[in-house]
């Protein structure tokens, strides 16, 4: 078994790239902290930190072992903070957290369920936040899509109505809809194969989704919009993330097919998550029914 002491004495090590430095902050003696990474070396069989005359770095395997061992203490804190206080830690995708999660949160702080939980926020892509729920660094995760994870739980808690976006001297800007097969004389930006967007059109629309040229990959839609108005290609993306720039004329939108494309939104938790827990309360909360 490993002692999360001698864990984090190492990532202390490693951050401040000297046994003397690490020493000051773990307010530990030199010989204690290296007592402490000898043990944890010998407890995995594994050298994990080069020492040199002017820092210390980690070996290959130390680097290996790094983000497990940041995994593991950010663990113990949450297994800490479980036993006090009502805590709530939400794992939520790019998209969701720029332009859904703000409106969200303050219903659910105003709500009965969230009142007295201290809320923090972990941004990631859809796998990171699934992954970090079911490895419990989150307790509750909002995605745009789920894999159908055994130990999960998940309801769809909003469908978000897509768009095609052209920048607004495109020759389609005037357009209210496009046919798919349109598509295949412009370079697509986004919904590469495995994304939610990719997904949601191989359903609409079959294998004839498969062959739109997609030419450029971004990591955020704000990086998609920029690249759209800078005549790059076009993209499909959540009507709620270019409300803004549809409205003062900066992009243009139109239906694909004169179809309504919808993305379902996911909020996933934990199915062992205990009775009236603040991640159980969240769920309930977003999945519930909007009230007229």
């Amino acid at each position: 078994m490993l002692d999360l002491a001698c864990v984090g004495t190492f990532v202390a090590v490693v951050e401040s790239r000297s046994v003397s430095a690490a020493a000051r902050r773990l307010r530990l003696s030199q010989s204690g902290v290296s007592q402490q990474l000898a043990r944890l070396e010998t407890a995995l069989g594994a050298s994990l930190v080069q020492r040199g005359r002017k820092a210390c770095v980690p070996t290959a395997q130390g680097l290996a072992f790094l983000p497990f061992a940041r995994e593991l203490l950010a663990l113990e804190a949450r297994a800490r903070a479980a036993a006090g206080a009502d805590r709530l830690t939400i794992g939520v995708s790019g998209n969701i957290a720029a332009y859904l999660l703000p409106a969200v949160m303050q219903r659910f702080a105003h709500s009965r369920p969230g009142r007295g939980v201290d809320v923090a926020v972990s941004v990631g892509t859809n796998p990171q936040v699934l992954e970090r729920l079911g490895g419990r660094l989150v307790d509750v995760a909002l995605t745009e899509w789920w894999d159908g994870r055994p130990d999960q739980l998940a309801a769809i808690w909003r469908r978000e109505r897509m768009v095609l976006i052209v920048p607004p001297e495109h020759r389609w800007a005037k357009r209210r809809g496009i046919a798919l097969r349109e598509l295949a004389s412009e370079p697509m930006i986004g919904g590469e194969a495995g994304t939610g967007t990719a997904t949601l059109l191989r359903q609409a629309f079959g294998e004839a989704a498969a062959k739109l040229p997609i030419r450029l990959t971004f990591g955020s839609t704000e990086g998609v919009k920029r690249a759209v108005l800078a005549g790059l290609g076009v993209s499909i993306v959540m009507e709620s993330a270019v409300r803004e720039e549809l409205r003062a004329g900066r992009l243009a939108g139109l239906r694909i097919d004169a179809r309504r494309i919808e993305k379902p939104l996911y909020v996933v938790r934990r199915a062992d998550a205990p009775p009236d827990c603040a991640a159980r309360r969240f769920a309930g909360f977003v999945a519930a029914p909007a009230k007229a």
